[in-house]
């Protein structure tokens, strides 16, 4: 027979796998200058997409949305500064404005209001800024 104490723990690592097991789909949309120097109506963004788990931390998310960006934005570049673009989120149904997405604070709101979906989607949007600095 299982002790209680045991049995919390198992409880605890199940809950725990189920977290990790969950992923999010990131929709990126990546304007570079040029299209946001466009109308808005003319703006086509570069789309790509990510498909992560839940539980990865702030700075790994934010180096693989850096990776995508820095593909479409500054192809072949070695070194992209972090003020190279600005990022932001929405959640169809859940969060509808734009926030940013720029810091440990904003990327825990992110995860928690997309795990409220059956199927976990974030839209981000990444707009190339005018005079990044290395």
């Amino acid at each position: 027979m299982l002790s209680k104490s045991s049995s919390e723990r198992a409880n605890r690592r199940e809950l725990e796998e189920a977290v990790e097991t969950c992923k999010i789909t990131y929709n990126i949309a990546i304007f570079s200058r040029a299209e946001l120097a466009k109308l808005q109506a003319h703006r086509e963004p570069a789309a790509r997409f990510l498909v992560l788990p839940s539980n990865l931390e702030w700075l790994d998310i934010h180096a693989q949305l850096k990776i995508k960006a820095g593909d479409v934005l500054h192809p072949g570049q070695a070194v992209i500064a972090d003020n190279a673009y600005e990022m932001t989120f929405c959640i169809a149904r859940h969060v509808s404005n734009l926030l940013p997405l720029s810091c440990v604070g904003d990327y825990k709101h992110l995860v928690e209001n997309a795990l409220c979906q059956q199927q976990p989607t974030v839209k981000v949007i990444i707009k190339a800024t005018a005079h990044p600095q290395v």
